[in-house]
């Protein structure tokens, strides 16, 4: 086992909440941002407040489920190249 001092950032306990709790920070700064500044959109739809936020945690959802499929599609046994 690695030394507390030789750990990366990312092996250390408690940074997987820390950066959940930044990625939820920054989306709630960017959804009160649309709230203050105006931009022109294409589509009615675009011009809710949080609608890009909400459509980069459902285009998130959708990759993680395609790739759970792909993998199923795509993985070999374990002695596949022996």
């Amino acid at each position: 086992m690695k030394d507390q001092a030789k750990q990366g950032w990312l092996e250390r306990a408690g940074s997987g909440s820390n950066i959940i709790t930044l990625l939820i920070g920054i989306r709630a700064l960017s959804v009160v941002l649309e709230l203050v500044l105006t931009r022109k959109s294409l589509f009615d739809f675009e011009g809710y407040p949080g609608f890009y936020s909400l459509f980069a945690i459902a285009a998130a959802v959708v990759v993680v489920l395609a790739a759970r499929v792909l993998r199923k599609i795509v993985m070999r046994p374990e002695d596949y190249y022996d």
